[in-house]
């Protein structure tokens, strides 16, 4: 397991890093082995910080509290746990597990591999929880969601949506079994899978009545 830790920077060293950010974590990694990760320093905005923007927040019943956000989720801080849309094999090699995979450093790829040698692929639907490298969280969880062909039909979506529901219910076991308080959710499918955004929020929350869910727990949903 990775040792990693944290440095609060001031205003006048973000700047300074949002220009050689990528300088210097090239040097620590070739010197000395280390991967650095710079939350919230945009090397292409010249070291402005990138502001998190909350769209929309409800309680529902149950103290279940949920939030949907607009932010970079490799950097979203103040959660337990992040949400990975992975493949069955995870392989973390495009969209949003290459995101995290990179933020998160070697480790996520490697523990992945270790996972998958000792117990085979995943079937869509299932998810796991496992280290989370150098993201700001204590766990992230993979998930296979349901892959849908481009500019998918009513037929691709019915057929999906049990899947994505069962990926949903098994995220959701996961949070409850590991004692996660809070949890940064993308819309599983949504990206290269081609599940319709807002079907795919939406079943959350029909799980959540299906359940009748009633653990007390913030989740953070995130728009693309």
């Amino acid at each position: 397991m990775a040792k990693s830790e944290n440095f609060p920077l001031e205003e006048e060293m973000v700047s300074i890093l949002g220009q050689c950010g990528s300088a210097l974590t090239y040097a620590l990694q070739s010197k000395f082995g280390c991967t650095a990760v710079l939350h919230g320093v945009d090397a292409a905005s010249a070291g402005q910080s990138k502001k998190p923007e909350i769209r929309f927040c409800t309680l529902l019943s149950k103290g279940l509290k949920v939030s949907v956000w607009r932010d970079d989720l490799t950097t979203h801080c103040g959660v337990d746990a992040v949400v990975n849309a992975a493949n069955e094999y995870l392989k973390h090699g495009a969209g949003l597990a290459k995101a995290l995979s990179d933020a998160g450093g070697p480790d996520i790829q490697r523990e992945s591999d270790q996972y998958i040698k000792a117990n085979g692929r995943l079937l869509t639907g299932d998810a796991i929880v496992a280290p989370p490298g150098y993201l700001p969280c204590r766990k992230i969880i993979h998930v296979v969601g349901p892959s849908l062909p481009y500019n998918p039909q009513k037929y691709d979506v019915d057929i999906a949506t049990p899947k994505l529901e069962k990926a949903v219910r098994n995220i959701l076991e996961e949070i409850k079994k590991h004692h996660l308080k809070s949890v940064a959710i993308p819309a599983i499918s949504s990206g290269l899978f081609n599940f319709p955004l807002p079907l795919s929020f939406g079943t959350y929350f029909q799980i959540y009545e299906k359940l009748n869910y009633k653990q007390h727990c913030e989740h953070n949903f995130f728009q693309p």
